[in-house]
């Protein structure tokens, strides 16, 4: 049984929240991803009868080449042939790329490197235009005024997606042409 990666979120945040701070330097030998969460993570799926789950684990480390040390976990069953779980298992989380879509955004927005190197500060209010100047929809006057807040929040006029997951005889141009007068 498979269970939404939602379920599991607050209570792993929980358990890393009472690690040491991400931002702190480490030691080559130390683990990012502890005993007790590891044990907590096998408590959860246990608890939830999930099949499995995968774990990444960012801390931000000065003596790496790149700036970052990171590390994967991988826990339970991948396949119902009974393969394990690995740092390469895909998961269907559904509507939960819209939550990690709208919480990078917003790590992209608190980024003062990111401001610095661009000259002025990304906000809710930035301009698609400005971020990305090939972006464009059929109504020019709409293509200027979209802001971040304007797509995250489904407010750009674009049609709803409602039949993207029904075949079609007309393939694509079909879908596309259904959706717009829906």
């Amino acid at each position: 049984m498979r269970t939404s990666l939602s379920l599991f979120c607050l209570p792993i945040c929980r358990v890393l929240s009472s690690q040491i701070p991400f931002y702190e330097p480490t030691t080559k030998h130390s683990r990012l991803i502890s005993r007790e969460i590891e044990q907590h993570i096998h408590t959860l799926l246990q608890k939830w009868g999930s099949s499995g789950l995968s774990v990444a684990v960012v801390r931000k480390d000065a003596s790496q080449p790149n700036g970052w040390l990171h590390e994967f976990g991988a826990y339970g069953i991948a396949h119902g042939d009974g393969s394990p779980m690995n740092s390469n298992s895909v998961f269907s989380i559904a509507s939960n790329s819209k939550l990690f879509l709208s919480f990078s955004v917003g790590l992209l927005i608190s980024n003062r490197t990111l401001a610095h190197e661009r000259g002025k500060n990304i906000t809710w209010t930035t301009k698609i235009r400005d971020l990305i100047p090939e972006w464009g929809l059929m109504d020019e006057e709409m293509e200027r005024g979209v802001t971040l807040q304007d797509m995250l929040s489904h407010r750009t006029g674009m049609p709803r997606h409602d039949f993207s997951g029904t075949t079609r005889n007309g393939g694509i141009s079909e879908v596309v042409s259904i959706s717009a007068f829906n």
